[in-house]
C-alpha cells in the first residue's frame, strides 16, 4: 500500500499541537512546582507564552478549515476529481 504525503498545512498543524501541548505540560509542572515551594509570585511569561500559541494555533487550524471547505465543495477540486471519476472511490 502506498504511504499518503502529508501536505504542508498538515505537517504545520502537527508542530503547533506538540508544541502547545509540551508548554501545556511545562506550565503544569511549573504550577505544581510553585505550589511545592510555596511560590506566592506571579508568572506573567507563562500567560504571554501561552496567549502567543494559542494565537498561532488558531490561524493555523483555521486556514485548515478554510482550505478543507474550498476543496470539498460542489466545484472544488476533490468534488470535480470524484465527479470525473463518477464518484468511484480507489481501494
Amino acid at each position: 500500500m502506498k504511504k499518503r504525503r502529508r501536505t504542508r498545512s498538515e505537517r504545520l498543524t502537527n508542530w503547533v499541537l506538540l508544541l502547545l501541548t509540551m508548554s501545556l505540560i511545562a506550565t503544569f509542572w511549573l504550577g505544581y512546582l510553585s505550589i511545592l515551594h510555596e511560590f506566592t509570585g506571579a508568572l506573567p511569561w507563562v500567560t504571554t507564552a501561552l496567549t502567543v500559541l494559542d494565537g498561532i494555533l488558531g490561524k493555523v487550524l483555521d486556514s485548515n478549515i478554510k482550505k478543507s471547505q474550498a476543496e470539498n465543495t460542489k466545484d472544488g477540486i476533490i468534488y470535480e476529481a470524484a465527479k470525473a471519476k463518477n464518484f468511484e472511490r480507489d481501494l
